[in-house]
Parts: structure tokens; sequence; C-alpha cells
């Protein structure tokens, strides 16, 4: 989810959006190793796009008889050298594997906490043997599965939880720092966003500066994420409540910010907060504008950010609740789900450089965002319970 994580040229501009976050601004120099401010005001493209995106097909249907295709809370995809697609059917605690055309292939995984099976898969990842790797969030381990779906090796993740991971090509781990949202005696603000570690959980990189908002639960709120690794190795950053993009180095260097243009601010409304006494907790989230919904890299090194061009309507919102133990979950959504198109988001496309190169528009709900080839993914989770299938096509 490209997972939950989210990534400025003028340079004085550039440190106005610092002030948004009501911090002081930072000059050229402040930044670590000397990562570039990127500021874009518009984008190169203007109203022509160098790209356009071609519907090819619709992979899941909220509405089907095919178990195999009714997916519950899809929350990842991948695809193998063979352009066979795998989805982490979450809720369901299941990987379907299907065809480069959407046809069901096969099951891997069922609900439990054996050898080869999962209680909820947040993340997958291919490595160069078509290996699949699968985070479960609830066993805190990473399942190795071969093409054909046997279990090869499981790494377990004991030493901190983790929000999600992608593989570098070095067997690598990148992983996100969880985003604790629940009542707790611990909340405090995020200290690093991402890291690298091995499969020994040693860690080999921290990287990502928080933005401290003065109160635990709006920082760590304000500094959620989505991420995902660059054709070069370098991870990428996309921010859900800061207008802020982020590239770093296969190392963790950071080597630029940058900011696009948004038709809103993101100052926070209104902080989150946080108490407790001995017999009750009061656990409140930040009021706040969302920016980002997903970030992807295509083969060119453009990275494209699910962007909010407005914010949600009061008839757009879906009211979720889960319920369970580690074993197994029920997941309910109420709301609005026949309401399957909005104008809520668009594609905003940078360069390897950071610098805008324009945005697209699209008309569906959008959870996330990946990118194969000149393949790209839009993810709708809660209402269609889709995968939208586009082809990039070149102008």
């Amino acid at each position: 989810m490209g997972h939950r994580w989210t990534p400025v040229t003028g340079t004085l501009a550039a440190l106005a959006a610092w002030t948004v976050f009501g911090l002081a601004a930072p000059q050229p120099g402040d930044l670590k190793d000397g990562a570039r401010i990127v500021h874009n005001v518009k984008g190169k493209w203007g109203a022509s796009p160098k790209v356009r995106l071609e519907p090819i097909r619709v992979i899941g249907d909220a509405d089907t008889d095919d178990e195999n295709l009714a997916f519950n809370m899809p929350n990842d995809l991948v695809e193998d050298g063979r352009g066979n697609i795998y989805i982490a059917d979450s809720a369901n605690a299941r990987i379907q594997k299907l065809d480069k055309d959407g046809a069901f292939i096969a099951t891997l995984g069922r609900r439990g906490q054996g050898p080869g099976e999962f209680t909820s898969v947040r993340s997958l990842a291919i490595d160069p043997d078509d290996r699949l790797y699968a985070f479960d969030a609830g066993q805190r381990r990473v399942t190795i599965l071969t093409s054909e779906g046997r279990e090869a090796r499981t790494i377990r993740l004991l030493k901190g939880n983790i929000s999600g991971l992608r593989l570098m090509k070095d067997g690598s781990l990148l992983v996100g720092e969880p985003l604790r949202s629940g009542p707790r005696q611990d909340v405090v603000p995020p200290r690093i966003l991402l890291k690298i570690i091995d499969d020994q959980e040693t860690v080999k990189a921290e990287f990502g500066s928080p933005v401290d908002y003065g109160e635990p639960v709006t920082s760590q709120v304000g500094n959620s994420i989505y991420f995902t690794i660059g054709s070069d190795n370098g991870p990428v950053a996309a921010f859900s409540y800061q207008n802020r993009v982020e590239k770093y180095t296969p190392a963790g260097r950071i080597v630029w910010r940058a900011d696009r243009p948004l038709n809103f601010d993101t100052k926070v409304i209104e902080k989150g907060k946080f108490e407790s006494t001995p017999t009750t907790s009061t656990f409140r989230g930040p009021n706040m504008n969302r920016c980002s919904n997903g970030v992807a890299v295509d083969a060119a090194g453009r990275i494209w950010v699910v962007t909010y061009r407005r914010q949600i309507k009061p008839e757009e919102i879906l009211r979720i609740s889960v319920s369970g133990s580690q074993s197994g979950s029920t997941r309910k959504v109420e709301g609005n789900t026949d309401l399957r198109t909005t104008d809520m988001f668009q594609l905003d496309v940078f360069d390897p450089e950071g610098t805008l190169l324009g945005t697209l528009p699209v008309t569906q709900f959008v959870d996330g965002i990946w990118i194969y080839g000149d393949r790209l993914y839009l993810l709708d989770r809660d209402r269609g319970v889709a995968y939208h299938q586009y082809r990039i096509i070149e102008r």
C-alpha cells in the first residue's frame, strides 16, 4: 500500500510550506546531506499531459458470486515475472493468484496460525526468483512462498511492530514504523518513519524525519505515510496529511523533498487527544485534511502520487468497524457503498528529480496505487472492492 506510507525547485517558496506545520522554516543547508527542496507551482506538462490511462479491466467485485474474486479488505498487489497477479486478500486471510488476464489460478494460504496460514496479510513482495514474500501483521512474520505456493521459509519479526514492507534488491526489507491508532499508555511521537532491516531484524538504516505537531496523537497520525521503492532501489514516501513527497538513496539518505499545488491547506484543524486515568482512557484522533492516498514509481522513474483534489463529503463517508482476535476478525462497512464514482482524487506525476510533470484526473475512489511495466492498478477497497487495471500510454 503502495502501502500506507507516504514525497521541493524555488527555495524561498518551499520554506513557506514548512510554516504550515508550525515549525521554523529550514534553510537550504539544514537538510541532511544537502537534500534539495523542490517547490512545485505548476506542472511542466501544462494542459497536455504526456501520458494517458487506458482502462483494461476491473479485478474483483463487491457484488460478485465468484468467491475467488470476492475480496474482503484487499491490501496489496504484486506481479511476478510472468505477469501473474497476487492479491493480499487480508480479511479473508488468503492470497489470490491470478494470471495476467485476471483469471483465477489458485488460492495461497488459509486462515490459521500454522505454516502457510495467515490471519492478516498486510504486504506482498516478489524477489528476482519469483518467490512471494507475504507479511502477516497479525502473526508478525513474513512467509516466503515459491511460485507454486509452497512455503520456502519464514522470517519472524519479533523486535518491533511494523506497518508494512517492501523488498529491496539485496533482499533487505524496507519497513514502515506503525501508526498506533488506539488508546494506549505509550502513545509517543514517531522518531523515524522508515527503516531497512535484514532477515534477522538487524537495522541497516533508519530515516524519515517526522514533524512534531506538539501533541503525540497528532504527531502519529500527521506523519503517516505511503511508501514504495523506485527502479533505482531508492525508497520514495508520500505523506498522508502533509504536502510532502520524498526520495531517498538505497542507504536511506534523503535526496529531495517536494510539494505540489493543493486546493486546501494542511494546517491542523483540531489536535488529537489522549488522556488516561486509573479507570478510563480517552483517545480522539486529530482533524486534518488528507493529501495523499498512495504512491508508485514507473519504469521511467516517474513518481505517481494519489492526491486529494478536495476533502471527502458527508455522503461519501464510510464507517468501518473491526472486531475479533489475532486468529480472525470481522469487518463491517456502513455507508453508501453503492457510490462508486467521485471527483475527489487525481494522480500527480513527478519526474525522478521531484519536479511535478502534471496531473491526471480519476473518477473512482482510490485507496492505493501500483505500477508494473506499463500496467497501473488503482484500488477501490471498500466500495467496489476491486482493482482497476489501466495501461499507461505515452503520448
